[in-house]
């Protein structure tokens, strides 16, 4: 190991802790701005875009770090929990999944994913089917089928190409995953601590009505995060922003 290895070796602690400061505060801020209503709940935030983003720049630990803390201080200042304190846990799960398909291991994002399609399809407040039979988590499923095919594991691969084009498919990619499996995560907890909202609105009534908005925010967040993503990615590349971010 070169002097230089060990140099870098020290100060990555010291980097970690900076980044995880910094984006922290990004992350509160952003939670500070309301996007897409999330019916009888509340709102969805903007920070919603930022999950997968952080893990891909920056690595799991660091986003699920700042996702938590960022989070917890936004509970005191600019969002107040909506899911009894769990409201960490949908970016967090976006992140975790995002962050082994990054280290190519598929079946245990896999098997997150499939567990909680499982438990929202079987819950007794859940969504399994919308209206005409159509099943309510088929985008999900789509991302589900992308997850385990042999798409995702070339995204590490395309974010180090120096092609244009590659970054913005391995973010498109790992930003739909993402933000997917924290949709159907953020459901499950809507189902299990508003079931009382859903049961005086009707089951199929209230599933009805998100299954028609979900796909429309969904994509919105996926481009928002593949645009906003990839230019903050070139630009870490082109300048020495990223060795001082430890990214």
């Amino acid at each position: 190991m070169t002097d230089r290895d060990r140099a870098s070796r020290r100060l990555r602690g010291p980097k970690a802790i900076m980044s995880v400061a910094a984006l922290s505060a990004v992350y509160l801020v952003f939670r500070a701005f309301p996007t897409f209503p999330m019916i009888g709940v509340g709102a969805f935030r903007a920070s919603d875009i930022l999950p997968s983003i952080l893990c891909i720049l920056f690595g799991p630990f660091v986003a699920v770090t700042s996702i938590l803390i960022g989070t917890l201080l936004s509970f005191f200042s600019v969002a107040p929990p909506l899911f009894l304190g769990l409201d960490f846990l949908p970016a967090t799960v976006n992140a975790t999944i995002v962050g082994a398909v990054l280290k190519k291991k598929r079946m245990v994002p896999a098997g997150i994913f499939l567990s909680l399609i499982f438990l929202l399809s079987s819950h007794p407040y859940g969504a399994a089917f919308a209206r005409g039979g159509v099943p309510f988590l088929w985008l999900h499923l789509i991302a589900f089928l992308l997850l385990v095919s042999p798409v995702s594991p070339r995204c590490p691969e395309w974010l180090k190409e120096p092609s244009h084009t590659s970054p913005f498919a391995a973010f498109a990619v790992l930003t739909f995953i993402g933000t997917m499996a924290q949709h159907v995560t953020g459901s499950l907890l809507t189902a299990s601590l508003y079931s009382g909202v859903i049961a005086k609105q009707g089951v199929l009534a209230y599933w009805s009505v998100v299954f028609y908005l979900y796909p429309v925010e969904r994509l919105v967040i996926v481009a928002a995060s593949t645009f906003i993503g990839v230019a903050v990615f070139k630009a870490m590349r082109r300048t020495t922003l990223r060795d001082v971010l430890n990214a």
